[in-house]
């Protein structure tokens, strides 16, 4: 797979697209939001499929959804050590 970024602004937003995949999946972008809140930072992790056909879009977009819960499940970790070291 490769990813191209698509869209960068520092500490607000990372966009990128997912090439390699089959051939049915025509397009998969995801796109990272960050947004202060309280005294903490809220993360927003959403991505888009487009498939053909287009029924397929529900599937891989679950399996999407797996692989992107494990990310954010890796960046609380990340934090939570950083947390822990200080």
């Amino acid at each position: 797979l490769r990813e191209r970024i698509t869209s960068w602004q520092p500490e607000c937003e990372l966009a990128y697209d997912i090439t390699g995949l089959p051939r049915v999946v025509q397009h998969v972008e995801t796109r990272w939001t960050l947004a202060a809140e309280g005294s903490g930072t809220r993360v927003t992790l959403t991505s888009s499929v487009t498939t053909k056909p287009p029924v397929l879009s529900r599937v891989v977009l679950r399996r999407l959804s797996s692989v992107s819960a494990g990310l954010v499940a890796d960046l609380v970790a990340h934090h939570r050590t950083q947390e822990l070291a200080r």
